[in-house]
């Protein structure tokens, strides 16, 4: 399975630079993880202050829906089961 890192407190995911671009990958454990920034523009999403500059460097903030319906193909958010697996492949919680 191949899961979006994100970041649920800041509300934006890690994920792909574009639809056109290779997606960069790590294999954490037994998962795969994207490693770059999601910058789709689409509704429910938006620029960190509205910022292009910002969208380009660190990619867009998403709503809930608007994240899970921007993953690639084969991708999808991770669940709380997926987050436990790879923080316990990570050393578990200290």
């Amino acid at each position: 399975m191949k899961y979006i890192l994100c970041i649920v407190v800041m509300g934006f995911i890690y994920a792909i630079s574009g639809n056109s671009q290779s997606i960069d990958q790590i294999k954490i454990g037994n998962q795969i993880w994207m490693m770059s920034n999601l910058n789709k523009n689409t509704t429910g999403s938006w620029n960190y202050n509205e910022d292009q500059n910002l969208g380009k460097k660190y990619g867009r903030l998403y709503s809930y829906e608007s994240a899970k319906n921007s993953c690639p193909s084969g991708w999808n958010l991770p669940t709380m089961k997926d987050w436990d697996e790879l923080i316990s492949v990570l050393g578990g919680e200290q």
